[in-house]
């Protein structure tokens, strides 16, 4: 009986036998057939690394995903692409950069077919592929279901003024009904809404009790930006300071880390290997820079800061990783897994391990976080801000500049449990545009 829906799927995924074919050639395999693992993705919505008890959070939040991090590999330092979900999902199911895939927070930008997906790579080598999303942001306007045989997005009006989704119980159950249909080779991307706002979980006793009076009164907003004050979409009637509101972030937290570990109960329940790799689209700002309860607005650490936790299929041993990584490292690292090539437009690696040689090349890797208005590049121990300006690029004015200005940066403190470090970047005028491959060169070569 589980055989029929599954070879029923992967037909309806694979128009013909020649496009799966075409798919493997891309990846430069001659054969199609299935083998592999079963492989789990996790996104959480604006969910901040620091927040967690791993990261240097309170005692007792996020506990399933840092015991994730204990059974495989936490990354200290990594960071999203972008502040906004669409681009930042979009970077990555496809290892490249929003510059490259073009999809913007804009509701009218999309992802071009001519990018190859991680659904697509997988699904083309005979894995099974579902995607369980709660998110309006990423619906299928913005094509990102592209190779996926299943894409359910389903959102409901939970709320009188809150946006469409559904709930991490749903959605886990959602998830868990279409793994009881297949077997491995699989898929399966889960993306939470929770913490995204309005966070209407109630929080501890604990926490309520301490949180209602403490911190200044902010002012209720009439736009969703929030700067200054709480966005308009964030007010709760009778909440005003941002204790409050910390403590209700931190209940959305606790939901949907409970059905993560439903899901991942489940997914280590099943007689075969499972590789799962948790992380989170982008941050939340709780006053920095101005902004409060909201995000998109920038690429500061609050803003692209993610947490992520990877466990290999088959045994591995607990390993916190400190080197600045990429949420565009998961699709070369899940590629992997599965036995199969690198495909040459990606832009991301595969995420590092302690078992790893030391050597320069990652020493000197940069990483970005892009904007509209900002650019933002982490690279060894160094966290760089910059605002965009529409000035005629030079690369010897670009090296000239940061090399003068490089002392003024915020500086990434890494060790274990650390709090994010105090933001205070340079914000020059007249910065050339930071394009990528420049200011690879510029940081490799910063120690001169």
């Amino acid at each position: 009986m589980e055989a029929r829906p599954l070879v029923r799927r992967r037909r309806s995924g694979l128009r013909s036998l020649g496009a799966a074919l075409a798919i493997a050639t891309a990846l430069g395999c001659g054969d199609p057939e299935p083998a592999g693992p079963g492989l789990l993705l996790v996104t959480v919505d604006s969910l901040r690394a620091d927040f967690l008890a791993c990261y240097g959070g309170l005692p007792g939040i996020g506990e399933r995903m840092c015991a994730l991090g204990r059974e495989g590999a936490r990354y200290e330092w990594a960071f999203s692409p972008s502040s906004s979900s669409a681009p930042a999902i979009a970077s990555i199911l496809t290892s490249t950069y929003p510059s490259t895939h073009a999809v913007s927070e804009s509701a009218a930008s999309f992802l071009s077919g001519a990018h190859l997906s991680l659904a697509e790579a997988l699904g083309g080598a005979g894995f099974a592929t579902a995607a369980f999303v709660s998110s309006p942001e990423l619906n299928r306007s913005r094509n990102l279901q592209q190779g996926f045989e299943v894409y359910d997005d389903h959102t409901v009006q939970t709320a009188p003024g809150g946006l469409p989704h559904r709930s991490a119980e749903e959605i886990t159950s959602a998830a868990l009904a279409w793994l009881d249909e297949v077997r491995a080779p699989w898929f399966l991307w889960v993306h939470y809404r929770e913490p995204h706002g309005p966070y209407l979980a109630s929080p501890r006793a604990s926490d309520e009790a301490a949180s209602p009076g403490s911190g200044r009164r902010l002012r209720i907003l009439p736009t969703p930006r929030g700067r200054g004050g709480i966005p308009s979409h964030q007010a709760i009637p009778g909440l005003f300071t941002l204790g409050a509101y910390e403590a209700r972030y931190r209940a959305e937290i606790r939901v949907v880390d409970a059905s993560l570990g439903r899901l991942l109960e489940a997914v280590d329940a099943r007689d075969e290997p499972v590789g799962a790799v948790v992380t989170a689209d982008h941050g939340e700002a709780f006053g920095e820079n101005g902004y409060y309860l909201s995000h998109g607005h920038g690429v500061g650490l609050d803003q692209v800061r993610v947490p992520l936790f990877w466990r290999a299929p088959g045994p591995s041993r607990p390993e916190e990783i400190r080197v600045v990584v990429s949420t565009l490292d998961i699709m070369p690292t899940l590629l992997r897994s599965a036995g199969l090539p690198q495909p040459d437009a990606l832009q991301g690696r595969v995420l590092p391990s302690a078992e790893d040689p030391p050597g320069a090349p990652e020493q000197a890797r940069a990483v970005y976080a892009l904007h509209p208005d900002e650019v933002a590049v982490a690279s060894s121990s160094n966290f760089y801000l910059r605002l965009r300006e529409p000035v005629t690029p030079d690369s010897n004015d670009l090296a000239s500049f940061l090399r003068a200005t490089a002392a003024r940066t915020a500086s990434l403190e890494v060790r274990p449990g650390a709090g994010l470090p105090p933001l205070e970047p340079a914000r020059p005028t007249g910065i050339t545009p930071l394009l990528e491959p420049r200011l690879a060169e510029f940081l490799s070569g910063a120690s001169d």
